[in-house]
């Protein structure tokens, strides 16, 4: 059990809502998290649960432990965050706070609890409890701000790692710099880490920024070290606690992804450090010494879904299909996030089960599925040629994030023309333009589409268009198998406008690009992927009949050409 103590010198910088984001985002790895809320005079954690009632906590604790003698039964005062996330996140409250929490709060005396009561013990036996009982790989712990007996506790006694959130203005630097200085002499013999947070930081105005190096120098000055990282002060903070990245600032939320990686990385005995381990001697080319770090991992951790999913990934690109299968299925069957469909539906494809890859296609589309990773998926499904299903990833897409929706129409316009059905295609081109009325493979999709269904007056307008945006801007990739597809598409555009000499310089330069492509080559003829000797040999194909009739004829069509 990692221990880790939110502490801020003064309040509202951001302390506890930094503390539940972590723990929100580390139950969305699969970890199980327990929450301490140890700032009694001002408790909020509560605040993230949504429970109907309060529920006893660590005050109420350690008042029966004052009036019996003996330690109460932990299981009294711990409640469960309620989460659809993989792990779970268990907390134990300041207290009650009814009528009586006041009164408690007031008697009690940490100094004569830990001179007489025998405090620091029941503080030790606290945590053990925590840990026998619960076993989370992670203990937060929210602190008091100041100099306090309690931030002493919590600073000193109870942790592996301190994160000390501070403002920049004077008071926070020079409270925070002193409590920092105390965690490094650390009066207890032993090290603990400790990881320097600024927060909240505005976006100011240039002619602020003079004002803010200022303060950043102070803080470099009396902290002896910048800021291992910053939280962006977001507007929307200050009217409500969230935890969920849908509700918060881009900003914010990768601000909050960061301060959790780094609070793994200082972990050393949890499952992703020890996974980076094995992520290095992969990619130095030892693929031995990887798998070798794999299996020891999964000997001390055989519940966790995260070391089984990365060890399906890491067989998966060995091409070790069926174990890798196997792998993804222990990861499912200890709970793994929803994206282990999408990691079992893809491994199936390759696997070439293609009932099991659409039936876990299917889980992960119905299980609250990532936008960007699922865009991966579909084009894994395109690349296995099978259309119908990457269409309904697509569908999908489309319909959850508008941002994605010009890729998603794009892909399924796409595909529709692959499979022959124009008519389909045409009404996605549409949407796309709507949307992006520039979009170069939009604008060429929608000439081609609309010459396939007889309309060659339109479909012509289209192609000058393509070629208008074609000309005067930069389109070519830096990847020569992506230049070399829109060149072939573009030679299909000069010559249904009556340009056969562009157009057969186009085919030209694009087989001279393929030539240094190893992977497949997209196919503008057919839309679909085709190996670089295929997409030669039709484009070459092309060039003869292009040659052929241009002597012959002032314009050519797509549609005749692909017939």
């Amino acid at each position: 059990m990692f221990t880790v103590t939110f502490y801020s010198f003064k309040g509202g910088v951001g302390r506890t809502l930094a503390m539940m984001n972590t723990a929100y985002r580390l139950s969305q790895q699969g970890k199980t998290v327990f929450v301490l809320d140890f700032d009694l005079e001002a408790p909020g954690v509560d605040v993230f649960c949504n429970l109907r009632e309060p529920t006893p906590g660590l005050l109420d604790c350690i008042g029966q432990y004052l009036e019996s003698g003996s330690v109460p039964r932990l299981k009294d005062f711990v409640s469960e965050i309620p989460s659809n996330n993989a792990g779970k996140v268990l907390f134990m409250s300041a207290g009650r706070r009814d009528h009586d929490y006041q009164s408690l709060l007031a008697k009690l005396s940490w100094k004569d609890f830990y001179g007489r009561q025998q405090g620091f013990y029941f503080i030790e036996n606290l945590k053990l409890a925590i840990q026998t009982i619960y076993n989370p790989e992670y203990l937060l712990v929210d602190s008091r701000t100041g100099f306090t007996d309690i931030s002493g506790i919590c600073t000193l006694q109870l942790p592996d790692l301190v994160v000390l959130l501070f403002g920049l203005n004077e008071q926070n630097l020079i409270g925070t710099a002193q409590i920092y200085r105390t965690i490094m002499r650390s009066p207890h013999g032993r090290s603990i880490q400790t990881l320097l947070v600024a927060s909240p930081v505005p976006d100011v105005p240039s002619a602020m920024v003079g004002i803010k190096e200022e303060r950043l120098r102070r803080a470099r000055e009396l902290l002896n070290s910048d800021p291992d990282l910053f939280l962006p002060y977001h507007q929307f903070v200050a009217f409500k606690e969230t935890i969920l990245p849908s509700e918060m600032g881009a900003y914010l939320n990768q601000a909050y992804n960061q301060l959790c990686e780094r609070i793994v990385s200082c972990n050393k005995g949890d499952v992703s450090t020890l996974l980076e381990e094995a992520r290095k001697a992969k990619d130095a080319g030892d693929s031995k010494q990887a798998q070798a770090i794999h299996l020891e991992i999964l000997e001390g951790n055989p519940y966790s879904p995260q070391a089984w999913t990365e060890f399906g990934s890491f067989l998966r690109s060995a091409q070790k299909y069926d174990k890798a299968l196997k792998a993804y299925h222990k990861a499912e069957e200890w709970k793994a996030p929803p994206s282990i469909y999408g990691d079992i539906a893809v491994t199936a494809l390759y696997a070439k089960d293609l009932d099991k890859a659409k039936r876990y296609l299917s889980k992960y589309l119905k299980a609250g599925f990532d936008p960007a990773l699922a865009l991966q998926i579909g084009r894994a499904f395109v690349f296995h040629d099978q259309a119908l299903p990457a269409i309904q990833v697509f569908k999908k897409i489309a319909a959850k994030d508008k941002e994605m929706g010009i890729v998603s129409f794009r892909e399924i316009g796409n595909l529709y023309l692959r499979l022959g059905m124009p008519k389909k295609a045409l009404t996605y081109y549409q949407k796309l333009l709507k949307k992006a009325p520039n979009d170069l493979l939009g604008v060429y999709g929608m000439g081609t589409t609309l010459s396939r269904i007889g309309k060659e007056p339109e479909a012509e307008t289209q192609f000058r268009k393509a070629i208008e945006l074609f000309e005067r801007s930069e389109t070519r990739s830096k990847l020569p198998g992506e230049t070399a597809s829109l060149l072939q598409g573009m030679s299909l555009a000069y010559a249904a406008v009556s340009n056969m000499g562009r157009a057969i310089a186009l085919l030209n330069e694009g087989m001279s690009k393929s030539k240094s492509v190893k992977a497949d080559v997209f196919s503008l003829l057919q839309y679909k992927n085709v190996s670089r000797q295929k997409f030669v040999q039709e484009t070459r194909e092309l060039l003869r009949r292009f040659m052929r009739q241009a002597p012959k004829r002032l314009g050519i069509h797509p549609a005749e050409l692909i017939e």
